[in-house]
Protein backbone atom coordinates (compact mmCIF):
# COMPACT_ATOMS: atom_id res chain seq x y z
CA UNK A 1 0.00 0.00 0.00
CA UNK A 2 2.81 2.36 0.88
CA UNK A 3 4.43 1.85 -2.52
CA UNK A 4 1.50 2.61 -3.93
CA UNK A 5 0.68 5.65 -2.20
CA UNK A 6 4.21 7.11 -2.80
CA UNK A 7 2.98 6.58 -6.86
CA UNK A 8 0.44 8.94 -6.21
CA UNK A 9 -2.57 6.27 -6.09
CA UNK A 10 -5.11 6.46 -3.31
CA UNK A 11 -5.25 2.58 -1.48
CA UNK A 12 -8.91 2.29 -0.69
CA UNK A 13 -8.64 -1.41 0.33
CA UNK A 14 -5.58 -4.24 0.23
CA UNK A 15 -6.19 -7.86 1.40
CA UNK A 16 -4.59 -11.44 0.80
CA UNK A 17 -5.86 -13.45 -1.42
CA UNK A 18 -5.83 -17.61 -2.05
CA UNK A 19 -4.84 -17.95 1.91
CA UNK A 20 -6.26 -20.99 2.21
CA UNK A 21 -3.92 -22.55 -0.41
CA UNK A 22 -1.41 -20.78 0.32
CA UNK A 23 0.73 -24.51 2.28
CA UNK A 24 -0.38 -25.78 -1.53
CA UNK A 25 0.85 -23.58 -3.53
CA UNK A 26 4.42 -23.15 -0.92
CA UNK A 27 4.83 -27.13 -1.42
CA UNK A 28 3.95 -27.36 -5.28
CA UNK A 29 6.80 -24.33 -5.83
CA UNK A 30 9.29 -26.69 -3.57
CA UNK A 31 8.88 -29.69 -5.10
CA UNK A 32 8.72 -28.78 -9.09
CA UNK A 33 10.55 -28.12 -11.68
CA UNK A 34 11.23 -25.16 -13.51
CA UNK A 35 9.96 -26.42 -16.61
CA UNK A 36 6.46 -27.47 -14.46
CA UNK A 37 6.17 -24.10 -12.80
CA UNK A 38 6.26 -22.52 -16.12
CA UNK A 39 3.10 -24.69 -16.61
CA UNK A 40 1.55 -23.18 -13.54
CA UNK A 41 -1.12 -21.17 -15.22
CA UNK A 42 -2.15 -23.83 -16.91
CA UNK A 43 -6.21 -24.20 -16.70
CA UNK A 44 -6.74 -27.59 -14.32
CA UNK A 45 -9.34 -30.01 -15.21
CA UNK A 46 -12.64 -29.44 -14.52
CA UNK A 47 -13.36 -31.20 -11.35
CA UNK A 48 -10.19 -29.24 -9.95
CA UNK A 49 -11.05 -26.22 -11.40
CA UNK A 50 -15.15 -26.47 -9.47
CA UNK A 51 -12.53 -27.31 -6.30
CA UNK A 52 -10.61 -24.06 -6.43
CA UNK A 53 -13.34 -22.03 -7.17
CA UNK A 54 -15.28 -23.52 -4.25
CA UNK A 55 -12.37 -22.47 -2.03
CA UNK A 56 -11.69 -18.72 -3.44
CA UNK A 57 -15.64 -18.83 -2.64
CA UNK A 58 -14.71 -19.43 0.53
CA UNK A 59 -12.67 -16.84 0.98
CA UNK A 60 -14.45 -14.55 -0.39
CA UNK A 61 -17.45 -15.39 2.37
CA UNK A 62 -14.97 -15.26 5.14
CA UNK A 63 -13.55 -11.97 3.66
CA UNK A 64 -17.06 -10.24 3.52
CA UNK A 65 -17.87 -11.43 7.35
CA UNK A 66 -14.26 -9.68 8.36
CA UNK A 67 -12.02 -12.32 8.75
CA UNK A 68 -8.30 -11.05 7.56
CA UNK A 69 -5.87 -12.86 6.10
CA UNK A 70 -2.20 -12.04 7.55
CA UNK A 71 -0.72 -13.68 4.13
CA UNK A 72 -1.28 -15.28 0.48
CA UNK A 73 -0.11 -15.77 -1.96
CA UNK A 74 -1.57 -12.94 -3.65
CA UNK A 75 -2.36 -8.99 -3.05
CA UNK A 76 -5.79 -7.53 -4.08
CA UNK A 77 -5.70 -3.68 -4.06
CA UNK A 78 -8.31 -1.43 -5.18
CA UNK A 79 -6.71 1.56 -5.75
CA UNK A 80 -7.43 4.77 -7.64
CA UNK A 81 -5.03 7.41 -9.07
Amino acid sequence: SRLLEECGFTVHRSVYWNWILLPVLALRRRTTSAEGLARDVDVPLWPMNVALAAVLGLERLLDRRGMVARSGASLLVRATA
